[in-house]
């Protein structure tokens, strides 16, 4: 469930998205739309773990991956299971503890969730509402 477009979430929809799972979309959108409300560990181990996955033979990126988690203890629970865990773990903090400072933009036409807070154009249905 998402808010309505431009509309900050509420304690009812906070209640709904935390009882459910977050889906990858919304992951994706909260890790990517705020980056800002990550901690400087967490923006380090996305972008760590993000570099791992990128490399395709997990050589040079992999071995930054696990110098850094050495260096950085509390980084290894972060980036233990690859990407899509690491930025689930992030998404969930943030809307955990900054809820009330998240807004979904959703395309006025499908109410499908946009790429980010100011995009005006749905990837879902094609509509743009500039």
């Amino acid at each position: 469930m998402v808010p309505a477009q431009g509309t900050l979430a509420g304690e009812a929809d906070v209640i709904a998205i935390c009882t459910d799972p977050l889906d990858d979309e919304v992951v994706r959108y909260l890790v990517d739309s705020y980056p800002h409300l990550l901690s400087p560990v967490e923006r380090s181990a996305l972008r760590a773990v993000r570099a791992a996955a990128r490399s395709s033979e997990g050589g040079g990126a992999a071995r930054l991956l696990e110098l850094w988690t050495n260096a950085a203890p509390e980084a290894r629970e972060l980036t233990a299971g690859g990407v899509a865990p690491c930025m689930r773990r992030l998404a969930e903090r943030l809307w955990r503890e900054h809820a009330e400072d998240i807004a979904f933009n959703t395309c006025p036409h499908c109410g499908g969730l946009a790429k980010s807070p100011s995009t005006k154009l749905c990837h879902h249905c094609w509509y743009d509402w500039h």
